[in-house]
């Protein structure tokens, strides 16, 4: 058995023993494994394994990845910010006190989670997403939001990259898609 059929049968192990079979996706040792490799590819077993970690977060390990989720992050943008990313930048937004400052703390982030946290920064500053009795449920209700923005944002981002002229590519402005203003000067100095 070679070093990559060891690693492939550790993705098979994984996938079999740290995520539960569900009514929809049941695991069957002959042809499952088989299955994902074909519809996976050439993707190194490695970079799997660091995919189903991230899975598994994304699942609270409640769910077996199909191998289009796989796929999914896999293919992601890897300076995309995470649901993590974001509570942290709000965390870090809420230490400052409310108005101005606060909204400028978050304007200094990625422009995903800037876009998504100071239209709702009231709102969210409200939220007690450590609190005991509903803070799970706050926040899983916050990620739902915030996957739906994301794949919102993704849309306007490769419309606003194919919607140039005639026959040619748009530029892509992420700023003023997420309906931010750009800093002064920075989209002048690029216009040439």
């Amino acid at each position: 058995m070679s070093h990559e059929d060891d690693e492939w049968a550790i993705v098979e192990e994984t996938l079999m023993l740290a995520f539960p079979d569900t009514e929809r996706n049941r695991w069957d040792a002959e042809s499952s494994m088989r299955s994902y490799r074909i519809i996976i590819g050439d993707v190194p077993p490695a970079a799997v394994l660091v995919a189903l970690r991230r899975l598994a977060l994304e699942s609270e390990g409640k769910w077996r990845p199909s191998a289009g989720d796989i796929l999914r992050v896999l293919n992601e943008d890897p300076e995309r910010p995470t649901f993590e990313d974001m509570i942290a930048a709000l965390k870090a937004a809420c230490k400052y006190p409310a108005g101005g400052r606060r909204e400028a703390r978050a304007q200094r982030e990625h422009a995903l989670i800037a876009g998504f946290i100071v239209p709702r920064l009231e709102r969210l500053v409200m939220l007690r997403l450590d609190d005991p009795e509903y803070g799970e449920l706050r926040r899983k209700e916050l990620r739902m939001e915030w996957d739906a923005f994301v794949e919102a944002q993704e849309g306007r981002e490769r419309h606003l990259l194919a919607g140039g002229r005639r026959n040619e590519l748009g530029r892509l402005e992420p700023l003023r898609a997420l309906g931010l203003t750009p800093p002064a000067g920075e989209l002048e100095a690029g216009d040439g």
